[in-house]
This record gives C-alpha cells, sequence and structure tokens, in this order.
C-alpha cells in the first residue's frame, strides 16, 4: 500500500492477460485531513490507450482499484496514473505516475 503523501515515481501493475491479479490501494487519509468530503478517484492511461478514470472502491481512507484484463490493455509499455479528490469545484491532484505493463509469458 502506498501513501498519497509519498507515492513511487513508478508502480509495475501487471501483466497482458491478468485480471484481478493485482489491487493498487492508496492511504489518502492526509488529503481526507484537508477535504473531508472529498471524492478520491485514478485517472489511468495504458500504454496506447486513452485517459479514464477506472472503477476503484474507498473504504476506510483507502483508494483501492482492483487492477482488471481490460485495464492493462493488449500491449506491454509504460502508461500512466494520476490521483485526484474532488469537492465539487475545487481538486486536488497527484503527479503522475508511469505505471509499467509487461508482456505475459505466453504473450
Amino acid at each position: 500500500m502506498y501513501k498519497i503523501s509519498s507515492l513511487p515515481q513508478s508502480v509495475n501493475i501487471g501483466f497482458v492477460g491478468e485480471n484481478k491479479f493485482r489491487k493498487l490501494e492508496v492511504d489518502m487519509t492526509d488529503w481526507i485531513d484537508d477535504m473531508p468530503d472529498g471524492v478520491p478517484s485514478i485517472i489511468y492511461q495504458a500504454p496506447g490507450g486513452t485517459a479514464a478514470t477506472v472503477a476503484t472502491t474507498f473504504t476506510d481512507g483507502i483508494l483501492s482499484w482492483e487492477i482488471l484484463e481490460d485495464d492493462l490493455g493488449v500491449q506491454e509499455g509504460k502508461g500512466r496514473i494520476q490521483f485526484d479528490m474532488r469537492d465539487g469545484s475545487v481538486v486536488r491532484k497527484s503527479n503522475i505516475i508511469d505505471v509499467e505493463i509487461h508482456l505475459s509469458i505466453g504473450g
């Protein structure tokens, strides 16, 4: 699990073809202290894909993304994620973080 205040520059999120094998969890409590009514989300762009919000859960200050095969796409490479928290018209965003997707053994 990562803390929103100390995210790494790069995260390996899986292999092409995996489904629900990995879960990315981020402790959002540092931001919740500043924005108690904020709603967090993850904007994700797969290698060669378009940026979009992914399906997440948010429980007890932890934002979780269960990574699906469709999220990983069909090619290896680098994508990117960004975390945000919205409270009405106020938006707070993290730095953009590289994500790595690798070919599976059979790929």
